[in-house]
């Protein structure tokens, strides 16, 4: 994905000089609005904690014309977030905060170009960090009060499909098995529809997933060649 680094630079430009109120805004809304992430910060110094934020941030808009240094960086902070707690359905939630947050900081500024160009720029940031977190099956079990019966995560025990349709239909299900998974009570589950259905970012998110899905899919299948040599 080619991302608008100039419009990036240029609107983050004018958010470093808010940078303080910008981190308040941010977490005020990620903590308003996803109450169940603030166990993740229950040890946390939040002051330190918001300048280490905006630290990563201008590394990241440092680092947009050098791909090499901020895969590296990016993967290793995906890497040490597992170490504290942070899943996969977190990164959704805080790019949607983040760019609430840029939001309130540009005004008038927050065009539809610059909130595209934002939103691309965390899907990709989003990626990256995944790539480096390398979550164990384990790790993506609740435990406590969230405790569910276990779920078949592959149905039957196969990725194998007989064509590219049934493999998308697949990927479809095993996305929608991680979000039982990860939220195993129906009803906040339908509460949630209504927030993620009108967020840009989450369906960006919940596309990609789909898209990961179906790319893991297609070479089980070794891509359907045997359909087209058929």
């Amino acid at each position: 994905m080619a991302l608008n680094v100039e419009l990036l630079e240029s609107s983050f430009a004018q958010i470093k000089v808010n940078s303080l109120e910008v981190t308040k805004q941010f977490y005020t809304v990620l903590f308003t609005n996803y109450p169940e992430v603030q166990p993740l910060f229950a040890n946390t110094n939040m002051e330190k904690q918001r300048k280490q934020l905006f630290q990563s941030l201008v590394f990241t808009v440092n680092n947009l014309g050098k791909p090499d240094v901020l895969s590296g960086a990016l993967r290793g902070l995906g890497t040490r977030h597992t170490q504290y707690g942070v899943l996969p359905q977190h990164y959704p939630m805080v790019g949607s905060s983040l760019l609430k947050a840029f939001e309130v900081s540009l005004g008038t500024d927050w065009t539809p170009d610059v909130q595209q160009a934002w939103i691309e720029a965390y899907v990709v940031v989003t990626q990256l960090m995944l790539k480096g977190a390398d979550y164990s099956p384990e790790s993506l079990i609740l435990t406590g009060e969230q405790t569910m019966d276990t779920i078949a995560l592959v149905p039957n025990n196969s990725l194998i499909t007989e064509t590219p349709e049934e493999g998308r239909q697949l990927a479809v299900k095993l996305a929608r098995l991680i979000v039982k998974l990860t939220q195993p009570d129906e009803e906040k589950r339908k509460q949630l529809r209504e927030v993620y259905g009108n967020d840009a970012m989450m369906l960006i998110a919940i596309g990609q997933t789909v898209a990961t899905e179906f790319a893991t899919i297609a070479a089980a299948n070794n891509y359907w060649k045997e359909l087209g040599n058929a």
